[in-house]
């Protein structure tokens, strides 16, 4: 069985890294909320920082009860990244049409059935000129997602909802 394919519980969480105790929590800023929908089987997103959720290039965290249950990123934003998490339906996890990811995370959130709060690192932005055209580019956030990542495990609490580490 691939280890997306168990969806987890609100009692898998007990042996999660605390929120507030994670070392690098200080670079993290408030996002938004993601508000389970069973019915729809979908996220919605709330209480959102205006002009966050839609900037590009984000390193994220997702707190549920107090423990952090995953660290993720995306070069896209992340209303973005939560259209993609929503695609993991049951129906499109049978037909093959969804990553595993996308119904893991979907899946389990929906089944837990909590408000997940999110909080967001936005790597520096460098310019650079590109033939003659001056441009301003983030530093990609799978960098910082994979040290931090690196980091958890070494430390032996990979968030429960980072399987791909």
């Amino acid at each position: 069985m691939n280890k997306n394919e168990k969806i987890i519980s609100e009692t898998d969480l007990t042996d999660q890294v605390i929120f507030s105790s994670f070392k690098h929590r200080g670079f993290f800023t408030f996002l938004c909320d993601l508000i389970p929908e069973r019915h729809k089987e979908r996220f919605v997103i709330q209480n959102q920082v205006p002009g966050l959720v839609k900037k590009r290039g984000v390193l994220y965290a997702f707190e549920l009860n107090g423990k952090l249950i995953k660290i993720g990123s995306t070069t896209t934003s992340f209303k973005d990244r939560v259209q993609s998490y929503n695609c993991g339906k049951k129906a499109y996890r049978k037909s093959g049409t969804c990553s595993t990811t996308n119904y893991f995370v979907l899946q389990s959130l929906l089944n837990i059935n909590k408000p997940v709060r999110v909080f967001g690192y936005f790597p520096k932005e460098i310019k650079i000129d590109v033939f003659g055209t001056k441009e301003t580019i983030a530093l990609p956030p799978k960098r910082f997602e994979k040290k931090l990542l690196t980091q958890l495990k070494k430390d032996g609490k990979l968030p429960i909802l980072c399987t791909q580490q």
